[in-house]
C-alpha cells in the first residue's frame, strides 16, 4: 500500500489496519509493505490477533517524506503482531518514521509484539547533517531486534531524539550493534520498579548517543547489556 506523494511533496494522510498477511515482493527499489509518504496511522492485529503479519524487503511500514529541505508526514504504529524487513542488504528497517511519530509494539497483557529489521529495528526521523527532523516515541513491551551480523546495526535509532520507554526486550547481536542509539535530546526507561526483567543489549553497545549538548537521560530498573568483552553497557 502506497500513497501521500504527488510531484515530490507529501500528501494525504493514510489509515491502514491489518488482520492478516501484507508483504511487498521483489527486492529493488525499496519494496515496502506499507509506505505512506504524508503519514498516518498504522495498527497491526491486537490482542485478540497476534499472527498478523507487515513484512517488506525493505521496509515493513514506512512513513514520512524528506524533499531535501523539509521534514514531515508523523507517523503512529501500533504492533501486536510481527512487521518485518526482510532483506539482507544495508539499510532496510522494518519500520521506518522518517517524519517523527510513535510506534507501540506490544502492550503489558501481550507481549508476543515483534518488530524485526535486518539493519535497523526502528528507525525515526531524519539528520543529514545539516537538516535534523521527527522525534521519536517508542513504548515496547514485546521485541525489538536486527538480525544482521555485519555493518553497523541499531534495534532503535532515534535521529532527532525523542523517548524510549522498554518493558520487554530491545537486542542486536552484529559486532558493531547498538540496543538504542540516539541522537539529539533523549531519554530512556528500561522497565519499572516492578518490572526489572526488561532487556536492552547489544554486542557493541546497549544504548549509545547523547552529546554535550544533547544528552541523554537513562533510568533503569532492568538490564543494560554488551556483551562484548571491554566495552561499557
Amino acid at each position: 500500500i502506497q500513497g501521500g506523494l504527488y510531484n515530490n511533496t507529501a500528501r494525504g494522510v493514510g489509515v491502514v489496519t491489518n488482520f492478516g498477511t501484507m508483504v511487498a515482493l521483489g527486492t529493488v527499489n525499496f519494496p515496502t509493505a506499507v509506505n505512506l509518504f504524508d503519514g498516518g496511522t498504522v495498527t497491526n492485529g491486537s490482542t485478540a490477533d497476534t499472527g498478523a503479519l507487515i513484512s517488506g524487503f525493505h521496509a515493513g511500514v514506512g512513513m514520512g517524506f524528506f524533499n531535501g529541505s523539509t521534514v514531515a508526514g508523523v507517523g503512529k504504529v501500533t504492533n501486536f503482531g510481527t512487521i518485518l524487513s526482510n532483506g539482507t542488504t544495508g539499510g532496510n528497517s522494518a519500520v521506518i518514521l522518517q517524519g517523527g511519530g510513535t510506534l507501540t509494539n506490544g502492550k503489558s497483557t501481550s507481549t508476543a509484539a515483534l518488530v524485526q529489521g535486518y539493519q535497523t529495528g526502528v528507525s525515526v526521523g531524519f539528520n543529514n547533517g545539516t537538516v535534523v527532523g521527527g522525534t521519536g516515541t517508542i513504548t515496547n513491551y514485546g521485541t525489538i531486534a536486527v538480525t544482521a551480523t555485519a555493518g553497523f546495526t541499531n534495534a532503535v535509532q532515534l535521529q532527532d531524539g525523542g523517548s524510549v520507554i522498554n518493558r520487554g526486550t530491545i537486542i542486536a547481536t552484529g559486532p558493531n550493534s547498538n540496543g538504542i542509539s540516539l541522537n539529539g535530546s533523549s531519554t530512556v526507561v528500561n522497565g519499572t520498579p516492578t518490572k526489572k526483567t526488561a532487556l536492552i543489549t547489544a554486542y557493541h553497545i546497549g544504548i549509545f548517543g547523547g552529546t554535550a549538548a544533547t544528552a541523554a537521560v537513562v533510568t533503569n530498573y532492568g538490564t543494560i547489556l554488551s556483551t562484548q568483552p571491554g566495552t561499557a553497557a
